[in-house]
């Protein structure tokens, strides 16, 4: 099966989906306004929910992330790039909650690893200097933030650094 990739090529516009299905940007969900297979019935939500919490639909036989149909139903056009769920609940397409983000700034906008152990985003401890280094992730590239005495001064150093090089960031401040 196709997938819709992230550049937005497709075969179906803003008024063929609209044919199809109804946006509700206030609750983020969509439904259909058709019946087009037997799990596809007229008002039921359109979705299925992957393994990472996305929901996602296949349209004219084409694999579909229902946050991208969201967006190309609210604005009229496919996102260019990336979508951002800004409160990290993928699931959640209120129109609010989603925002265009290229690859590097949406890889930010996630929680920490599960096998993160300084319980800071990008602050490791290293054993061998006694001293918790930050790293920042931009565009593929590793940018060494600094080694410090406590896990604070290099938690505030990344957080400095990512305001400094990230557009946006400062919204993803929690």
């Amino acid at each position: 099966m196709k997938t819709i990739n992230k550049s937005g090529k497709n075969d179906f516009s803003r008024q063929w989906a609209e044919q199809l299905v109804a946006y509700n940007a206030e609750t983020g969900v969509v439904t259909w306004r058709v019946q087009t297979g037997s799990n596809a019935k007229v008002g039921q939500p359109v979705g299925t929910k992957m393994k990472a919490g996305h929901l996602t639909t296949t349209i004219m036989g084409k694999r579909c992330l229902v946050h991208r149909l969201a967006w190309l139903l609210y604005y009229g056009e496919w996102p260019e790039s990336c979508i951002d769920h800004i409160n990290r609940d993928p699931a959640d397409n209120r129109i609010d909650n989603l925002r265009l983000a290229n690859h590097s700034t949406n890889g930010h906008n996630r929680d920490k690893p599960s096998n993160n152990n300084s319980g800071e985003k990008n602050v490791y401890f290293e054993a061998f200097t006694q001293r918790w280094r930050g790293l920042v992730m931009i565009d593929g590239r590793k940018i060494y933030v600094g080694r410090f005495k406590t896990i604070e001064e290099a938690a505030e150093a990344v957080r400095a650094k990512k305001l400094e090089l990230i557009p946006g960031y400062e919204l993803e401040i929690r």
